[in-house]
């Protein structure tokens, strides 16, 4: 017989809500509830799909089960007042932007026997480093943040809409989660970024809509500036770009409004990214 799914929820107005031993997979079931404030996962769920907990206005606490072991990409989108979250041993599959609906998320811990996942400088790592997955939006501990040399990718929404981080400092080369450039968008107090190794990936970390970003600095040999990379970053006035560019995504600086930039020889101007 087959592991159970939840794919709703009737008990409308109740404030904690302990699923069923036996459920298998979350599926859907919470979305839009207005009344939940701790959900309680039995040992036997070991899935939560897409979109299981979206909305919820009211949900302060969430304990994952301890066997839980995947969870889908916006399964928890705009939970506002959940402040901390806790990785259990067995979790593995921290699909992209899993976790991004904790606007208010101050802190994140993780199990020590979890062989996949650590906690390093306040964000989410996988435990070999090679990717950041999540920095705590309303985590206050960093003005300057270090993105460590070892870290190959950032991933989608891993810094969207930080309020505390002033300056980003990047040892690696390292490549954005997302497609369209969502690992550090909209970070709202942003003002400076240094990449201090050359950058060779095609979409490179992209800073769309930092309306304070001022400065950013390339290093040398870099080969690429990303499809929207600093799209609508109204204060950018400075931005060095070597001579190793070989190209410049479309709409890389569209929006820049303060930024006087030299003009580019076409062939860099390429739009297949």
């Amino acid at each position: 017989m087959g592991e159970k799914e939840l794919i709703a929820y009737t008990g409308i107005k109740k404030a904690v809500v302990k699923v069923p031993d036996g459920v298998g997979r979350i599926n859907g079931a919470f979305t839009d509830n207005k009344y939940i404030k701790k959900i309680i996962l039995p040992d036997s769920v070991k899935e939560i799909w897409a979109d299981s907990f979206c909305d919820l206005n009211n949900l302060k606490e969430i304990k994952f089960s301890n066997h839980i072991w995947c969870i889908e990409s916006n399964s928890f989108m705009h939970c506002p007042k959940v402040k901390e979250i806790y990785i259990p041993s067995n979790m593995k599959g921290i699909n992209s932007g899993a976790l991004c609906g904790f606007e208010k998320l101050e802190k994140i811990r993780v199990n020590k026997k979890n062989k996949h996942y650590k906690v390093y400088r306040e964000a989410l790592y996988t435990k070999d480093g090679s990717k950041l997955v999540l920095y705590p939006r309303m985590c206050k501990k960093y003005k300057t943040y270090v993105i460590p040399e070892y870290v190959e990718f950032v991933d989608d929404t891993a810094f969207t809409e930080n309020e505390y981080i002033r300056k980003l400092i990047i040892r690696g080369d390292i490549c954005d989660g997302s497609y369209e450039g969502g690992a550090c968008r909209k970070m709202k107090n942003l003002k400076s970024v240094i990449f201090e190794k050359t950058q060779t990936c095609k979409q490179p970390i992209s800073f769309a809509g930092c309306i304070k970003l001022e400065s950013v600095v390339l290093a040398e040999g870099t080969k690429y500036i990303g499809f929207g990379q600093f799209k609508d970053c109204k204060n950018l006035t400075k931005i060095n770009i070597p001579k190793s560019i070989e190209g410049i995504g479309k709409d890389a600086f569209d929006g820049c409004e303060k930024l006087a930039l030299p003009e580019f020889d076409e062939k860099l101007l390429r739009n297949e990214w």
